[in-house]
């Protein structure tokens, strides 16, 4: 007899919480698994996830944050399933599925996933530390940062008697893999018409007020005004095009727009990746484990990574070094020393393959889960 697995998202977007939820899921469906989605959220075109075919997936669209009209719904589905545990998504797909419970009177475990350290707004803070209320010694947190475990148990007074593991965040290697040098040189010329003499940082990330590519730009100008080489900055990713639209408007004032490049959603990211020099992320908040960060060491960048949630915990001398959010004069220094700084390639490589390989991750996640459900037997 199949298992039943179900999964909930607060809403299925394109980030890293959804890419590590739907290799999880993959994961399971070849182990014999039953997975049932449920999004809480708008629906949307999920090929990008490249989710089973075998996956079943539901939607419950709210028409404000707390709308709860679907908790009948969802009872009944859960109910004729026999469902005893849930896999949330975040605090916000927890604390809608305790209520749930709570309201409806059911007994399922919870088991949430999070994927957030420093909330980006007050109101986030706020929803996240009634969530944490909701948790019973019954239920299980999945942390994927030490940094972040310790942050969110003592801001978020997180229950005690909860259990809790880490697992971190890991990547498909084999996708992300070293390019040879006449193989960048093709790449830099034909993607961003750019010659072997220049240097290239990228930073592949969502254009979100979190993501801080603001204080990238300001570094960029800064480290030009100081020192006797210009790199250029590849930004790979879209999101927010205000956001963008001022961000360009600041490469104009900075007098930087032949020095930045804005590539867009692109989904061939491993080759802009094995065009670059180096690899940075600026972000001030909610970065926890970054999957573009390991899918850029995967192919042999050195990074340079603002201080925050785990980035301490997969950054070393021997692959790159640490900045200062929101600071864009450290962040430029960090990127001058390591573009000085001889990396081996193979060795930033390997680390990522041994300690955060994709299939590391899905055992993890699978030892978890037989582990749940071994207890609910007994």
């Amino acid at each position: 007899m199949k298992r039943n697995f179900i999964i909930v998202f607060p809403e299925i977007g394109k980030g890293g919480a959804e890419r590590v939820a739907a290799s999880i899921v993959n994961h399971l469906i070849d182990e014999g698994y039953n997975v049932i989605v449920i999004s809480l959220g708008p629906k949307h075109d999920y090929q990008f996830l490249e989710l089973s075919e075998k996956v079943e997936i539901f939607h419950f669209s709210r028409k404000s944050k707390f709308d709860f009209s679907a908790f009948e719904s969802i009872k009944v589905m859960f109910e004729s399933r026999n469902v005893e545990y849930i896999f949330c998504i975040d605090f916000f797909a927890q604390l809608y599925m305790s209520m749930l419970r709570s309201h409806k009177k059911l007994n399922f475990k919870i088991v949430v996933n999070l994927h957030i350290t420093i909330p980006k707004k007050k109101t986030d803070y706020l929803v996240n530390f009634l969530a944490s209320r909701f948790l019973r010694k019954a239920d299980w947190v999945v942390f994927i940062s030490k940094n972040q475990e310790k942050y969110i148990s003592s801001r978020f007074l997180l229950n005690s008697a909860c259990k809790r593991t880490l697992i971190y965040n890991g990547i498909d290697t084999g996708k992300f893999i070293i390019s040879n040098g006449e193989e960048r040189i093709r790449l830099r010329e034909s993607l961003l018409a750019s010659s072997r003499e220049d240097l290239l940082i990228i930073k592949v990330a969502g254009i979100r007020i979190e993501k801080d590519h603001e204080t990238a730009i300001r570094a960029l100008s800064y480290f030009h005004q100081v020192y006797a080489y210009k790199p250029k900055l590849i930004f790979v990713g879209d999101g927010d095009q205000n956001i963008k639209k001022g961000l360009e408007n600041l490469s104009r004032e900075l007098e930087l727009t032949d020095y930045i490049v804005f590539v867009g959603f692109n989904e061939a990211v491993n080759q802009y990746l094995s065009c670059a020099d180096l690899f940075t992320l600026t972000s001030h908040s909610v970065e926890t484990f970054s999957l573009a960060a390991l899918e850029a060491m995967s192919c042999g960048l050195p990074a340079v990574l603002t201080n925050i949630g785990g980035a301490n915990e997969m950054i070393n001398e021997n692959n790159g070094s640490l900045s200062k959010p929101s600071d864009p004069i450290d962040i430029a220094q960090k990127w001058h020393l390591a573009l000085a700084k001889d990396f081996n390639r193979e060795n930033i490589r390997a680390f990522v393959v041994n300690e955060f390989d994709i299939t590391k991750m899905n055992a993890n996640y699978l030892k978890l889960f037989q582990h749940i459900e071994d207890s609910l037997m007994t």
